[in-house]
């Protein structure tokens, strides 16, 4: 948990401090909290003993829509529901819950929310963080306006330095 949690940060800070400071606090705290959910999936997958399952179909799938086939939800979902549960900020539970949809969110968020699913998609289930972008990920940012080398030149200078 606590490596995905800081790859999540490390890219996050990379990446959109080189696209908006000014957003970067409260996505920063995303890339922080938007795992947190992922305790009590995992806790679920071993409780029913899907565990194997779960490793099985993630290796076919990409892990939240494995999630979404065997419980119904995804650590993003779960994660904005812990953090509403403890009152935090409207925001910042709208972004969690809808990285996964971003097109879903409110409009005023929506780039947000696309941004926190980047980072949910560029780091795996255990904290390592992808060498490459990938297209469907390029098509987005295409989509919301978000310049590829921005994240392509973090991505190269984490793995490049090797830093976490």
């Amino acid at each position: 948990f606590s490596k995905i949690a800081i790859s999540k940060l490390f890219l996050m800070i990379k990446w959109y401090s080189k696209v908006s400071i000014a957003d970067l606090s409260l996505l920063s705290s995303t890339a922080i909290l938007s795992n947190i959910g992922q305790i009590l999936i995992v806790k679920e997958l071993i409780e029913s003993d899907s565990t194997p399952l779960f490793k099985e179909l993630s290796e076919l799938f990409d892990f939240r829509y494995t999630e979404y086939l065997l419980l119904n939800t995804t650590t993003s979902y779960v994660s904005a529901q812990i953090i509403r549960y403890l009152n935090l900020s409207a925001d910042l539970i709208e972004i969690i819950e809808y990285s996964d949809n971003p097109k879903d969110a409110s409009p005023e968020l929506q780039k947000l929310c696309v941004a926190n699913h980047i980072v949910n998609s560029l780091i795996d289930l255990e904290g390592n963080i992808a060498q490459e972008v990938p297209k469907d990920i390029l098509d987005l940012m295409d989509k919301f306006g978000l310049q590829h080398i921005t994240l392509i030149k973090a991505l190269q200078n984490i793995n490049n330095n090797k830093i976490l």
